[in-house]
């Protein structure tokens, strides 16, 4: 059997720990980076990271480098490994403006531009109305809430 001191003697000697390959920085260099316009096209291909570097020497530094992984967006494109890369598509959730109607007896007794103000006027949090417009809550300080479409002409 191997003594303890030649079993270190091989472990030192060995490539073990030393082969840079193995990091997912140093794979990345070899791998082509894609980049992408906002229609899904290829604009340009990179032969290697190294190259995207030099083109992009403020990307440079290696979380940014691994994020490509994952994909990357600045300067107006996007930026990944995957050739098959498809662009997410953004959600607006950001509707027409409502006004908060509060109701108390079946008749509006106030109405807000905002639920901000609402907020204001109640002295209760944005949730608490927020939840009792959308019927989570029934009543918020005694009022039934209503958010109403503005309609801009």
């Amino acid at each position: 059997m191997e003594s303890i001191q030649q079993h270190i003697d091989n472990l030192l000697n060995s490539n073990l720990g030393k082969i840079k390959e193995s990091n997912l920085y140093n794979i990345s260099k070899r791998k082509k980076v894609y980049q992408f316009d906002l229609d899904n096209n290829i604009i340009r291909i990179f032969d290697s990271v190294t190259q995207f570097q030099k083109t992009y020497p403020q990307q440079s530094n290696r979380s940014s480098i691994n994020r490509l992984k994952y994909n990357r967006f600045f300067n107006g494109y996007y930026y990944s490994f995957d050739k098959n890369f498809i662009i997410p598509k953004k959600i607006k959730k950001r509707g027409r403006p409502q006004s908060v109607q509060l109701i108390k007896d079946d008749i509006v007794m106030y109405e807000f531009d905002s639920v901000k103000q609402a907020q204001e006027f109640l002295q209760v949090n944005s949730s608490t109305i927020n939840d009792a417009a959308n019927g989570r809550q029934k009543t918020c300080r005694g009022y039934i809430v209503k958010k109403v479409l503005v309609v801009s002409e």
